[in-house]
C-alpha cells in the first residue's frame, strides 16, 4: 500500500476515496471501506483512504483530545489487509481548520481530476466550524462528476458502533465488548525492552513493552494472546500499568529471547484489578493462580 502526504503527489489515475478519521478501524469503518472498494470496482479505479494527521482534536483541543486506539503503523497495515490501494494522509493544521468546506472540495477536485467517487460515514463533517455536511458534499461532487455514497451505520446488540464507545469499553475493562465493536480483540504493540526482571526472579519471565496505543484499559491482570512480529498465537498472562504506561506479558509455554523484537498483544479479558502483594511467595502463588485460570479458559 502506498502512502501519499499531499494532493499533488497522488498519481493521475481513476480513484475512489473513503474519507474519515478511521481511529481503531472498527466494524463501522470497515463498512465504509467495503463500500469504497465496491465503488472503485464499478469505476475501474484504485481504492484509497483520505484522512488527516494528526487527529484534528490534537490540534484544536489538545487538552481534551481523545486517546487514540491505533498507531499509524497499525492503520497502514489494516488498510492494506482490507484491500485498499493507497492512503492519502494530509497534514491537519490550524490553517486548514479555517478553510471553508467549498474551498476544500474545490482544491480536492482540482488536484484529483480523475476522482470518480467518495464514500463517507453518516456523521462525517468537514471544513471550518464543521459546516460541510453530506448535502454540500453531494451537491459539489455531483457537479464535478464525482459519485458520492454514504455508508450505513453499523450496530452491535442495538448499540451504534463508534470509536467513542470502544474507548469507553476499554477504559471500563470490558475487553469482550471492545472486541465485539472492533471486530477483533483490542491490540497493544511495542518493542520488547529490558525491565526490572522481577517476573524472572519469581519464575515467570515477562516481555515488557511501552504500548504505542494511547487508550489503555484499567491497571491489572489480563489474559492475552501474543504475536512475535506476526499474528498473535501465544497465550499469555500479563499486567498493565499506567504510570508509566507499561504492558508486561508472560508467554505460556514459550522459551526464547524477545528483546528488541516487536510484539502484538491482543487483550482477551480483564482478569482482576491491580493489587499490591509485597510478600514474594504470596505473589508467586497469586500469579500461578492467574496463569492457571487463563490457561483453563483460553487454551
Amino acid at each position: 500500500m502506498t502512502l501519499y502526504e499531499s494532493l499533488p503527489a497522488v498519481p493521475n489515475k481513476n480513484l475512489v476515496l473513503a474519507v474519515g478519521a478511521f481511529d481503531g478501524l472498527h466494524l463501522g469503518h470497515e463498512k465504509v471501506l467495503q463500500t469504497t472498494r465496491a465503488l472503485a470496482s464499478k469505476h475501474q479505479a484504485q481504492s484509497g483512504v483520505l484522512r488527516f494527521f494528526p487527529h484534528s482534536a490534537k490540534v484544536l483541543i489538545p487538552e481534551s483530545a481523545p486517546h487514540l486506539l491505533s498507531t499509524e503503523k497499525q492503520l497502514l497495515e489494516r488498510f492494506e489487509a482490507l484491500g485498499l490501494d493507497l492512503q492519502l494522509r494530509l497534514p491537519f493544521t490550524l490553517e486548514l481548520s479555517k478553510q471553508e468546506p467549498e474551498a476544500f472540495l474545490e482544491d480536492l477536485f482540482q488536484h484529483l481530476p480523475r476522482l470518480k467517487g467518495m464514500v463517507v460515514g453518516s456523521n462525517w463533517r468537514f471544513g471550518a466550524h464543521g459546516r460541510g455536511d453530506f448535502r454540500l458534499l453531494l451537491e459539489m461532487a455531483t457537479a464535478a462528476g464525482v459519485e458520492v455514497l454514504q455508508a450505513e451505520d453499523i450496530e452491535s446488540r442495538d448499540v451504534l458502533i463508534s470509536s467513542t464507545r470502544i474507548r469507553q469499553a476499554i477504559r471500563d475493562g470490558h475487553m469482550d465488548a471492545a472486541a465485539r465493536l472492533l471486530g477483533r480483540p483490542y491490540q497493544l504493540t511495542g518493542m520488547v525492552q529490558s525491565g526490572k526482571k522481577i517476573g524472572r526472579t519469581l519464575g515467570f519471565p515477562t516481555a515488557n513493552i511501552s504500548p504505542g496505543q494511547e487508550c489503555l484499559p484499567p491497571p491489572g491482570v489480563y489474559a492475552m494472546r501474543v504475536g512475535i512480529e506476526s499474528s498473535p498465537t501465544h497465550l499469555g498472562a500479563g499486567y498493565i500499568t499506567h504510570n508509566p504506561p507499561l504492558c508486561e506479558v508472560h508467554l505460556l509455554d514459550f522459551e526464547g529471547d524477545l528483546y528488541d523484537k516487536e510484539i502484538q498483544v491482543d487483550l482477551l479479558s480483564y482478569e482482576r484489578a491491580a493489587t499490591p502483594i509485597p510478600d514474594l511467595e504470596k505473589l508467586r502463588a497469586r500469579i500461578q493462580l492467574d496463569i492457571q485460570k487463563i490457561r483453563n479458559t483460553f487454551s
